[in-house]
């Protein structure tokens, strides 16, 4: 590539990477009381070893998404905050600077040259670099009409180029790396040249081989208990739908079963795909009974469920059985983890989940089985 072709970039690199705090800066300060401070894993992107293209998209990183991280700490996105995003560019450049002497005497020149490596992000995430990394100069003779390219007026390398850790708190860019998609990079490598002392013709080129960036987030979790993974819902307690036949169970429970009491389910471990560690647990079921857990897409009746059974149906449209447990002396079955594969859900999908059961032996309104209330979980990556 020839400079005439890169006077924008030329331009930029003026700004260098002043305006970028040193990494100490960075996260010096600590999260909030209460909280506790997490990196992410690394999250890289690299495009070649071939010749770059200028002006295109190479490079894409996943932004901070709040939902994603508070599911791998099981709490919710509201208590995780993201304090610093900490980025390393990589590029290799072929270089080669060329000095000629077209005069009639020998002379000698002053030379030197600079490599940079520029990265240009989309969204904008402030100056993510610009980047001097080699210089080399020296003093040649040069004899009467030396021309090009014979050495040692030819210097071609194959440079790396690696940035200093490039830091973006609160103030400086954070903004752009929130969110659910991708930053993504385009990346340029220049040389530039000068040489004093002859009549002389400096022609540079470059060739941009590969490009890497690395991202790590730094971000704060509210410590504490973690909240549930879902939201219970559709109670037979009276406060929707009634019962089928005044066998309202107590709060916060399904319709009352045969032992008076009514049939409730919880979750465990966390909404994350990725994970797939979600666990159910039933309790005040039927000893010995089979019981169902079901996955569905839709609340039943707005969620407040309709008659079915002894109880009441909240959970319905694209159903998908979970399995069939037993419940032990107490009345209790658990489900899971590895549940995704029967229910198919994925990141942003919402699902309804119940529990049907038998209850064969003096249920309340001599149907046969019953229900528990039902149970709304929002999945996350």
């Amino acid at each position: 590539m020839k400079n005439a072709n890169r006077l924008l970039a030329a331009a930029i690199v003026t700004t260098a990477l002043s305006g970028v705090p040193a990494a100490a800066q960075c996260f010096s300060g600590t999260c909030q009381s209460g909280s506790t401070l997490f990196p992410s894993d690394p999250i890289s992107d690299e495009f070649g070893p071939s010749e770059i293209p200028f002006g295109q998209p190479l490079l894409s990183l996943a932004q901070f998404d709040p939902a994603y991280y508070a599911g791998l700490h099981g709490t919710t996105p509201d208590n995780v905050t993201l304090i610093g995003a900490e980025l390393t560019l990589y590029g290799e450049i072929d270089a080669v600077v060329r000095f000629d002497n077209q005069g009639t005497s020998g002379c000698n020149v002053t030379w030197s040259y600079d490599v940079y490596l520029a990265i240009f992000s989309n969204p904008a995430i402030g100056n993510p670099g610009i980047l001097a990394v080699v210089s080399e100069g020296g003093t040649e003779q040069l004899g009467p009409g030396d021309g090009d390219p014979p050495p040692p007026w030819q210097f071609e390398e194959d440079i790396p180029l690696e940035s200093d850790t490039l830091c973006f708190p609160d103030q400086v860019g954070l903004g752009a790396w929130t969110g659910t998609g991708t930053v993504e990079f385009m990346a340029d490598g220049f040389v530039s040249s000068s040489a004093q002392g002859c009549s002389q013709l400096a022609s540079d080129f470059s060739n941009l081989a590969l490009v890497r960036a690395t991202v790590v987030y730094h971000y704060c979790v509210v410590e504490g208990p973690p909240p549930a993974v879902g939201t219970a819902y559709c109670f037979g307690d009276g406060s929707g739908t009634a019962c089928p036949c005044d066998n309202a169970g107590a709060s916060d429970e399904g319709c009352a079963n045969s032992t008076g009491a009514g049939a409730i389910l919880s979750g465990d471990g966390s909404a994350s795909v990725a994970a797939d560690d979600l666990t159910f647990d039933a309790a005040q079921l039927i000893p010995s009974q089979p019981a169902l857990l079901f996955a569905g897409e839709n609340q039943v009746n707005g969620g407040d469920g309709l008659v079915f059974g002894d109880g009441l149906r909240c959970a319905g449209g694209n159903v998908k059985r979970l399995g069939v447990r037993q419940p032990d002396a107490n009345g209790d079955a658990t489900w899971g983890p590895g549940l995704q594969p029967l229910g198919l859900w994925q990141p942003g999908d919402t699902r309804r989940f119940q529990a049907w059961y038998r209850d064969p032996n003096g249920g309340p309104c001599g149907l046969g089985f019953n229900l528990s209330h039902g149970y709304e979980v929002v999945f996350v990556p």
